[in-house]
């Protein structure tokens, strides 16, 4: 009977050691949601702060009724994803350019009217950047917004 008693401390022994590894193992970090519409000619909001090395998930929806992107260049992310799936009819272009883009460390959406794409990215530095609508004419007109990461 001891024997038995013995190997249920045991077992015991280790589903709590087991417990305790799991509650004390890092937890994956939150992924910050930020949502950006465009429109003629703004972007709403026109400040988004995110923090470090915290992954984001940045979406823009275009309730405009031209095209409108979104370019951030120097902020230089690790894990760079772009979905465009649901960007609306955008010209092929701009669809290899954005993808170019993205495989080049900048984070570029480019949505038609009524369009969303998403990029999911890891900020690696702090700073202020800025990002602006690349179109002709669109950045004069005030389509620009500054994006912190703190």
């Amino acid at each position: 009977m001891k024997k038995g008693f013995c190997s249920f401390k045991g077992t015991l022994a280790f589903a709590l050691l087991s417990l305790v590894l799991v509650a004390c193992a890092p937890s994956a970090p939150t992924v910050q949601q930020v949502t950006v519409q465009a429109s003629e000619f703004k972007f709403d909001p026109a400040q988004i702060t995110i923090k470090v090395g915290q992954p984001v998930r940045l979406t823009l929806k275009n309730v405009g009724t031209v095209d409108h992107e979104l370019e951030v260049e120097g902020l230089n992310p690790k894990d760079l994803t772009l979905d465009q799936s649901q960007a609306g009819k955008i010209p092929d272009n701009e669809k290899n350019e954005a993808t170019d883009d993205t495989q080049k460390g900048i984070v570029h959406l480019y949505t038609a009217p009524n369009g969303t794409s998403i990029v999911q990215f890891t900020p690696q530095q702090t700073g202020t950047f800025e990002f602006s609508c690349g179109i002709a004419g669109h950045k004069d007109s005030g389509m620009v917004g500054k994006l912190i990461v703190q």
